[in-house]
């Protein structure tokens, strides 16, 4: 499980997998890699758990939270909507 504010990977506290970026700046580092001003990158942040919230499917509670909001499909379509081709 990468940590959202990174820092030391661990599965259950036992498993050492390493140090990784926060959200934020992996969202930074793929921005600075395309010089090209006109691509757009963006990070849409969730308290949901593992699941992408949506209004439509409620995921067995077992695999995390259900939230409905931000409506993830929406967000997504929205996005690639926007981005304007080459």
């Amino acid at each position: 499980m990468n940590p959202f504010d990174g820092g030391e990977v661990k599965l259950f506290g036992l498993l050492r997998r390493g140090k990784v970026r926060s959200s934020r700046e992996s969202v930074q580092y793929f921005a600075d890699l395309n010089h090209d001003s006109a691509v757009e990158v963006e990070l849409v942040a969730h308290a949901g758990g593992h699941v992408i919230p949506q209004p439509y499917w409620r995921y067995p509670r077992i695999w995390a939270r259900r939230p409905k909001e931000p409506n993830g499909p929406a967000v997504i379509w929205a996005f690639f909507e926007r981005q304007q081709p080459r």
